[in-house]
């Protein structure tokens, strides 16, 4: 039975389906739309068909939606401050080694590799990754893979992906591990992501 209540949608439930729908267009015309012609472009503005509702797409391809009076990016706040990084060191077992990260960049490290070469007997236990963010200390670990021996030495190594954080100014410890008694050889540590401008995009919080 009708209980005389309305049913009708409110503004704000059209507003915001309004806007869903949008981000649908938009969706397939970026996929229609080639790339070199959208770069070409200074500026793509696209509407609702009532016109309520705008998007825009930049030279940049950076992507606004306005929902409800605020504008909505769609794009990563770091993406302005990403600068490629990789760096590659020789971490003495005995007490590794630190790479400093530059002032005012965050490091994100996106991949670790190393190569592990000691005397015949010893065996390869893993590499800890000892970063600080906003003052919290972590440390985390990569395994080893199983060793070969070649006539004189003993070789392993490590190749993982991953994502680790470290604030700008802090030191990056690596810290090789092996089994055996003997410091003898050495381990070469590779570390590949992006460095991240803190006064770019969204900073470093």
């Amino acid at each position: 039975m009708h209980d005389g209540s309305s049913t009708a949608p409110t503004a704000r439930h059209v507003s915001l389906r309004g806007a869903i729908g949008l981000c649908l267009a938009v969706a397939a015309v970026l996929v229609a739309i080639p790339v070199g012609v959208r770069a070409a472009g200074s500026l793509v503005t696209i509407a609702s068909p009532n016109g309520t509702h705008k998007a825009q797409v930049d030279a940049n391809g950076r992507l606004a939606v306005a929902l409800e009076g605020t504008a909505v990016k769609v794009t990563s706040p770091d993406d302005p401050g990403r600068h490629a990084f990789q760096k590659s060191v020789t971490a003495p077992f005995a007490q590794g080694t630190n790479v400093v990260v530059p002032a005012g960049k965050r490091l994100v490290i996106q991949f670790v590799s190393a190569l592990y070469t000691m005397p015949i007997g010893d065996e390869a236990l893993d590499l800890w990754i000892t970063t600080n963010v906003n003052g919290v200390q972590a440390t985390h670990v990569f395994p080893a893979l199983p060793g070969v021996n070649n006539a004189a030495q003993r070789f392993s190594v490590i190749s993982e992906q991953t994502r680790v954080y470290a604030d700008a100014g802090t030191q990056v410890q690596l810290s090789p591990h092996k089994t055996g008694q003997s410091v003898n050889g050495t381990a070469i540590v590779t570390i590949t992501g992006y460095l991240m401008d803190c006064a770019a995009g969204g900073g470093c919080h």
